[in-house]
């Protein structure tokens, strides 16, 4: 995530602060939907990594809305959709 807007959500998450690394992602992304492609992915994957599935689910859905040639999204979505059963 190396757009300035996230540096303070990308220092916490570095620093192991996981949860409040994730809340300044998802309000970042809540202000302004069309974020790059790859901050949804990556937050996408960190809470698949962490097991967090109903909200992996919603951020990869999301970003399918607004990047829907996007088959990793997709993927993802499928994880953890497999996983939530």
């Amino acid at each position: 995530m190396p757009l300035k807007r996230f540096a303070e959500a990308e220092a916490a998450l570095a620093a192991g602060r996981f949860d409040e690394g994730v809340r300044l992602v998802r309000d970042q992304l809540e202000q302004d939907p069309q974020a790059p492609l790859s901050v949804y992915r990556n937050l996408s994957a960190l809470l698949i990594r962490h097991k967090r599935y109903e909200e992996a689910a919603l951020w990869a859905k999301r970003g399918a809305d607004i990047y829907p040639r996007d088959f990793d999204l997709w993927n993802m979505l499928g994880v953890c959709l497999r996983r939530l059963k």
